[in-house]
């Protein structure tokens, strides 16, 4: 997972593109990050647990600004080895 593209890096297959999210919502950050496909497929359960997922966005001072843009939801990308 490649957080902050939208594009593979020459030598690898893109598997999907989507938005950075986390677990939490807080100015403590989160534990884990993942990456979730822009056009997800819908899952149906009869659970009344539900994992609720959050934007990651960009803080400058944290992250370099330019080319992260404060406020601005991040992009990420899953890419396999073409080996």
């Amino acid at each position: 997972m490649v957080p902050g593209r939208n594009l593979c890096m020459a030598g690898w297959n893109k598997e999907y593109s989507g938005r950075l999210m986390s677990s939490q919502d807080n100015e403590y950050g989160a534990t884990e990050y993942i990456c979730v496909d822009s056009n997800p497929d819908r899952g149906h359960s009869s659970r009344s647990q539900h994992f609720r997922l959050f934007d990651v966005e960009a803080r400058c001072g944290t992250l370099k600004c330019p080319p992260y843009v404060d406020g601005q939801e991040i992009t990420c990308v899953v890419c396999s080895s073409q080996t």
